[in-house]
């Protein structure tokens, strides 16, 4: 129904935009001019219709509990941020991009997690104790966002 070969292919011949977010590794390979390997063409499968989901796709009162969380847990979230200084340092310079805090960490451990999981290089400095550390942020911070 979809075979290799039927997906997008990338708008772009900029190689730079294939390396991980990592310094000093090498840019994941691509076949061809495909944005996925072996050009698959994936879809969405709905389950359920939008109306009557038991999954709310917006909550209107989101902001405002994100705020009075914030606020509430000032200085819980201090207290980690604290805590955690040199790993969000080590992660920073493995990056070159600020990591300051337990929100900015959240978008690596996305892309941390991905990488993990699809059997991409991570760089040497990233061991399993900082790989734990930042899990255990991300929880953290899943329960107060």
């Amino acid at each position: 129904m979809y075979p290799g070969g039927s997906g997008p292919e990338l708008e772009t011949t900029n190689a730079t935009l294939l390396y991980p977010p990592y310094l000093g590794l090498e840019p994941t390979p691509v076949d061809g001019n495909y944005a996925l390997p072996d050009g698959i063409q994936v879809f969405p499968i709905h389950t359920l219709s939008s109306k009557g989901s038991i999954i709310p796709f917006i909550c209107p009162n989101i902001d405002k509990m994100i705020a009075s969380n914030l606020r509430k847990y000032a200085s819980f979230i201090k207290e980690v941020d604290t805590n955690f200084s040199k790993l969000y340092s080590d992660i920073s310079a493995m990056l070159n991009e600020p990591i300051r805090n337990m929100h900015d960490l959240m978008a690596f451990e996305d892309v941390m997690t991905s990488d993990i999981f699809q059997g991409r290089s991570l760089p040497s400095a990233l061991t399993d104790e900082k790989i734990e550390q930042i899990r255990v942020i991300r929880t953290i911070a899943w329960f107060l966002y």
